[in-house]
């Protein structure tokens, strides 16, 4: 700004102004977030405008979007995918606000549907194990990277590990290790 001799809080108005105008193109995104097959799911602290929040990250091989917000909540991530159909809503959830119902959006996408259909249609997000991911209207898989990380985890943290639990640790970790290293060097399309 000062390169330009604009004030910073010109820019800042702009900015704002600008930002309403993709509007459409940001719901856009989410939308085919929501119906793309599937998608990784992340959230990390991230400082807002001096206050602790977090950014979320959705992405496939063709688009992402990066949600700043306050809160960790799974209020969060069902503004893409809403929750699964049976899963209690907590008024709060709503962006703190304790007056307002929650939308029909939130419950399920689907609602009529036969639970064959839905869960056919809804999309796999893959994830740590924090569990707002599993309130969702998703299928979900773990992170295979967190898993094997786990096995190693099983491994080193028992004094005296069973028979069987080390057979299949070593059994499925070469597994996770070679899933890991052919998706990280198949091409991806433009």
């Amino acid at each position: 700004a000062q390169r330009l001799g604009i004030l910073t809080g010109t820019v800042f108005n702009i900015l704002d102004r600008v930002a309403g105008l993709f509007e459409p193109c940001y719901e856009q995104i989410l939308l085919e977030l929501r119906d793309s097959h599937y998608l990784h799911a992340d959230e990390t602290r991230w400082r807002i405008d001096g206050n602790n929040g977090y950014a979320w990250l959705f992405v496939n091989d063709e688009i992402a979007a990066y949600l700043f917000r306050g809160t960790r909540a799974s209020c969060v991530p069902s503004e893409i995918f809403g929750y699964r159909a049976g899963i209690k809503l907590l008024q709060e959830a709503k962006a703190g606000d304790d007056t307002v119902a929650p939308d029909d959006k939130l419950i399920a996408k689907n609602p009529e549907s036969s639970h064959a259909q839905q869960k056919a249609n809804r999309p796999l997000v893959v994830s740590d194990r924090y569990t707002v991911y599993g309130m969702l209207d998703v299928q979900n898989q773990y992170c295979f990277a967190h898993l094997l990380r786990d096995m190693e985890g099983i491994k080193t943290g028992l004094k005296e590990i069973p028979k069987e639990v080390e057979a299949f640790c070593n059994a499925l970790a070469p597994l996770l290790a070679e899933s890991m290293h052919l998706s990280a060097n198949r091409e991806l399309s433009d």
